[in-house]
């Protein structure tokens, strides 16, 4: 019902070329895209550009990785040479420590066992997040169950106490940590025992 144009600037196509030390526009064909989400593209238009043609600053290796965003093909050698940085050495994985990532229990018998249990949480939450009638509040739903999957992919268990305190308190991580590492007892007291945390001020009682 209505025309809309919108503007972009040629300097705002730039990047910065950290070998050449400034700002580059390369020529080559730009596609435009207008999306209702991350994944839904509705109208697309290309344009070709008249710009600088200059070597890329990237390793072969590197740019195979970024084509098709398949950063798992991101070696640590690529990646160094790409960046100029040193990746450090992971550190030691056994015993799984609150410091571990939530995927290192995998490395012990009872912590796959557990990885599976909360994975299949998230998976069903998944499901019934999906099974939502169309529009925002399912689309919400399912960021969010993404987004929890991510962090259990990657955060430590210490960090996702700290992020879902309801989920795993303090005494929940600590309870995981001791499962993983067999010792049994300890982890199911961890478990057992609550956490006592001070009402927030907000929900004190005032006289």
């Amino acid at each position: 019902t209505q025309t809309v144009a919108i503007t972009v600037p040629l300097e705002e196509l730039r990047y910065f070329n950290i070998k050449e030390h400034r700002w580059v526009l390369e020529s080559g064909v730009y596609a435009f895209q207008l999306c209702s989400d991350c994944r839904t593209v509705r109208l697309s238009e290309t344009s070709e550009i008249q710009g600088e043609d200059v070597p890329s600053p990237y390793t072969p290796q590197a740019l195979a990785a970024y084509t098709g965003a398949d950063t798992a093909r991101m070696t640590d050698a690529a990646f160094t040479a790409m960046s100029g940085l040193e990746i450090p050495a992971l550190p030691p994985v056994l015993p799984i420590t609150l410091r571990s990532r939530f995927t290192d229990l995998r490395q012990t018998g009872f912590g796959r066992f557990l990885c599976f249990i909360v994975f299949a949480v998230v998976g069903a939450a998944r499901r019934k997040a999906e099974k939502m009638p169309e529009g925002a509040p399912r689309d919400n739903a399912v960021k969010g169950v993404l987004f929890m999957r991510r962090l259990l992919e990657s955060n430590s268990i210490h960090s996702m106490s700290m992020s879902f305190g309801k989920f795993c308190p303090y005494s929940v991580a600590l309870g995981i940590v001791d499962l993983a590492n067999g010792h049994f007892l300890r982890g199911i007291r961890h478990f057992c025992t609550p956490v006592k945390v001070p009402p927030l001020p907000k929900n004190r009682k005032t006289k």
